[in-house]
C-alpha cells in the first residue's frame, strides 16, 4: 500500500521547495545586478562620448565660421573682379 500523506509530510516539501526556490530567486536576483551594472556602464559610456561628439562638433562648427570669415571676402572680391572685368570689356 503506498505511503500515508501527512501534515508532516506536506510541510517538509513545502519547506523543501522554498530552499530550492530561494535559491533559484537569488540566482535571478545576481543575474538582475549584472546587468544592472552592465547597463549603467553602457550609459556612462554613451554620455562620454556625447561629451566628446559635442566637443568636436562644437571646434568643427568654430572652424568652419573661421574659415567662412576668413575665406568669404576674399571669394567675394575675385567676384565683384571677375564681374567687373566682364562688364568693363
Amino acid at each position: 500500500m503506498p505511503e500515508e500523506i501527512t501534515l508532516k509530510t506536506v510541510i517538509e516539501h513545502i519547506q523543501a521547495q522554498g530552499v530550492e526556490f530561494r535559491g533559484e530567486f537569488r540566482k535571478v536576483q545576481e543575474r538582475i545586478d549584472v546587468l544592472s551594472t552592465t547597463i549603467n556602464n553602457l550609459r556612462e559610456t554613451v554620455e562620454r562620448n556625447h561629451r566628446n561628439l559635442t566637443v568636436q562638433i562644437d571646434a568643427i562648427d568654430k572652424r568652419l565660421d573661421a574659415i567662412e570669415i576668413e575665406n568669404l571676402p576674399r571669394r567675394i572680391t575675385t567676384l565683384e573682379r571677375s564681374v567687373a572685368e566682364l562688364t568693363a570689356a
